[in-house]
C-alpha cells in the first residue's frame, strides 16, 4: 500500500535524482520523505552543488539553497545540511528533525570510528571497501551484511 505525501510547495518540472536509492524526486517533501526514511544511506556526497541548484532552480528555493551552499562552503557536516533542508520544509516536526540529526551524528561518527579501526587491513588488502554502517568488508557496491552503499 502507498502513502501519500502532501505536498504545499512547489513541484519541480525536472526530478532530482537520488543515485543512492535510484529515484526521482518532485518536491521538497519527497526528498524530506526520502531522508527520514532511509538514513543510513545519506553519505557526505549527498552535500553537492546538485542538489542547492536544483532547489533554487526547480523549485524556486533560493533561500534554502544559499544556507546548505555556505553549510558546505564552511565544511559543515551532514547532520547540519540534513537540519537545515529539513527545516525548510516542514514534513518533519522540530523533534523528529534533532532525532534524524542525532541519528546522522551517530552513523559519521562511526563511519570514523571503523575506518580508523580497518585502516590497515584496508591497506594490505588493495580493492576492499570497509561498509559505513556495519563495519563489513567487500569489493561490492552494497554491502553484503546490512545493504548500504560502499564508500
Amino acid at each position: 500500500m502507498g502513502e501519500l505525501i502532501l505536498c504545499n510547495q512547489n513541484m519541480a518540472a525536472f526530478p532530482y535524482y537520488v543515485e543512492e536509492a535510484a529515484i526521482g524526486v518532485y518536491s521538497l517533501e519527497e526528498l524530506s520523505y526520502y531522508i527520514c526514511h532511509n538514513v543510513y544511506l545519506l553519505r557526505s556526497d549527498f552535500m553537492n552543488e546538485d542538489l542547492c541548484n536544483w532547489l533554487e532552480r526547480e523549485l524556486k528555493l533560493k533561500d534554502a539553497a544559499d544556507a546548505l551552499r555556505e553549510i558546505v562552503r564552511k565544511g559543515g557536516t551532514l547532520s547540519e545540511f540534513v537540519t537545515c533542508l529539513l527545516s525548510q520544509s516542514g514534513y518533519c516536526d522540530r523533534m523528529q528533525i534533532a532525532q534524524i540529526a542525532q541519528q546522522i551524528a551517530e552513523l559519521e561518527e562511526q563511519k570514523n570510528a571503523i575506518k580508523v579501526e580497518h585502516s590497515e587491513v584496508s591497506a594490505a588488502e588493495p580493492g576492499m571497501k570497509i561498509c559505513p554502517v556495519c563495519g563489513a568488508e567487500s569489493d561490492s557496491k552494497f554491502c553484503p551484511k546490512c545493504g548500504a552503499p560502499m564508500d
